[in-house]
C-alpha cells in the first residue's frame, strides 16, 4: 500500500487490519430448492448468477461430489443431518458441478441461492 494511503488511514485512526474487519458483504438472495428423495446423481437447479448455495441436510445421510464424478452410497463426502437438527453448510465452488445422493432414505435437502 503506497505511503499516501497509509498516511490517510494514519489520519483517520485506522489500521488496516481494522478498515479490514468492518468491511462485510451482503448476500443477495435468488431462491430456494427442496429436493426429496435425493436420488442417485441429484444435480441442483441453479438460478442465474447465483455464486454461492447454503445447503442443509435436513433428515438422514447423504454423500457429495463436486469433480465431476457422480457420487455413490459408499464413495463421496457424507454429510448427516436430522429433523430436529440439520446440518448446514456453505458451498462456492461450481455450483452446477455438485452432485448429491442419499445414504439413507428418504434425506432431505435445503438449498438457498444467493449472489
Amino acid at each position: 500500500m503506497g505511503y499516501l494511503l497509509r498516511g490517510l488511514f494514519v489520519l483517520l485512526g485506522l489500521s488496516v487490519p481494522a478498515l479490514a474487519q468492518t468491511v462485510a458483504y451482503i448476500y443477495t438472495p435468488l431462491g430456494f430448492q427442496q429436493i426429496t428423495p435425493v436420488p442417485a446423481g441429484t444435480f441442483l437447479t441453479v438460478p442465474l448468477a447465483a455464486r454461492i448455495a447454503e445447503i442443509c441436510v435436513e433428515t438422514n445421510q447423504v454423500r457429495y461430489r463436486d469433480d465431476g464424478t457422480a457420487p455413490t452410497t459408499a464413495a463421496g463426502i457424507p454429510v448427516t443431518g436430522t429433523s430436529t437438527t440439520p446440518f448446514c453448510f456453505q458451498y462456492s465452488g461450481n455450483l452446477t458441478t455438485i452432485q448429491f445422493i442419499q445414504v439413507t432414505s428418504p434425506a432431505t435437502l435445503d438449498v438457498s441461492y444467493y449472489r
